[in-house]
């Protein structure tokens, strides 16, 4: 009678074996895969540099200096500027685009926010990118009271990419 049991018993514990490493192999799988979609990134992904045209305290725009930061999930770039208000205070101001790419273009938009003393008017952004170059034209959704428009604001930005 017991020959019989250890049998059984060795049956079971083989069974219970083979669906532990079926189940173990499934998660390595699924793990793998995971990590494999986590890890496509964007081409154009990178910190590029340049000038933005921007409006400071109503006065005429100017250039800043400011960076793209393209990130790697392709939906998103956040570009940030610094500058300079009268009396020669300094602001950072970071705005964020969303969307995604459509080949090499990114279509983008962003929200209006005011930040401290600094106020960002939502737009829309097209960013082409050609080699290590990321040219930006961007268009404003609103516009300020009193606003006057200056014909550099329809000229396209180039900014260089730095790091990848």
């Amino acid at each position: 009678m017991t020959g019989v049991l250890t049998g059984a018993k060795s049956r079971l514990s083989w069974a219970n074996m083979c669906r532990s490493l079926s189940l173990l192999v499934i998660g390595l799988l699924f793990a793998a895969t995971t990590a494999m979609v986590s890890a496509q990134t964007c081409p154009y992904q990178g910190i590029y540099e340049g000038k933005e045209l921007i409006r400071v305290d109503g006065q005429a725009p100017a250039y800043f200096p400011s960076r793209l930061t393209v990130r790697p999930d392709g939906h998103s770039i956040i570009v940030t500027s610094e500058i300079y208000g009268r009396l020669g205070r300094k602001y950072i101001s970071t705005g964020v685009l969303r969307r995604s790419f459509e080949g090499n273009v990114f279509r983008g938009s962003s929200r209006e926010r005011f930040n401290l003393s600094v106020h960002q008017y939502s737009g829309t952004t097209r960013i082409r990118f050609i080699g290590n170059q990321a040219r930006v034209m961007y268009s404003s959704n609103t516009i300020p009271a009193g606003y006057i428009h200056d014909p550099r604001e329809e000229q396209e930005r180039i900014f260089y990419r730095i790091r990848s």
